[in-house]
């Protein structure tokens, strides 16, 4: 795990109804519409926020949202983040070892999931990150 500065960032936003297990449901449909529209900004992310899953996707500033999603930020600040490189299945393992690493630098934001790269010979590449507060 390191920290680091990370700035400002527009996305796409879809809240995903169901639970971990069917998430690709909602994922690809989003990224698939994003690069229809000529929108996407970068990859697409799963927000572990409170009782649900978001599906976002980075974009470019002025984008409004459509029928599709709607647009949130993400803030400027300081993100603990640690590079996961494995087997889908353990996926979960690594998020619950970050958080636990995380909990102590004191009270910290929803935890992000970006992913870097589809599962090839069984080995997919995610990063996590949480946001621990603005800029110092």
């Amino acid at each position: 795990m390191h920290i680091a500065e990370l700035g400002f960032r527009t996305v796409a936003l879809v809240k995903h109804h169901g639970d971990e297990s069917t998430i690709e449901d909602t994922r690809r449909p989003l990224y698939r519409h994003m690069i229809m529209e000529e929108l996407v900004g970068g990859p697409s992310m799963i927000r572990y926020h409170e009782d649900r899953l978001d599906l976002l996707v980075m974009t470019h500033e002025g984008y409004e949202g459509d029928e599709v999603c709607n647009v949130d930020h993400l803030p400027p600040g300081r993100y603990a983040v640690q590079d996961y490189e494995g087997p889908v299945a353990g996926l979960a393992t690594a998020r619950q070892k970050f958080m636990a690493e995380v909990a102590p630098l004191g009270p910290v934001g929803d935890l992000l999931q970006i992913h870097h790269m589809d599962d090839v010979d069984g080995v997919v590449e995610e990063q996590f990150q949480i946001f621990l507060g603005p800029q110092v």
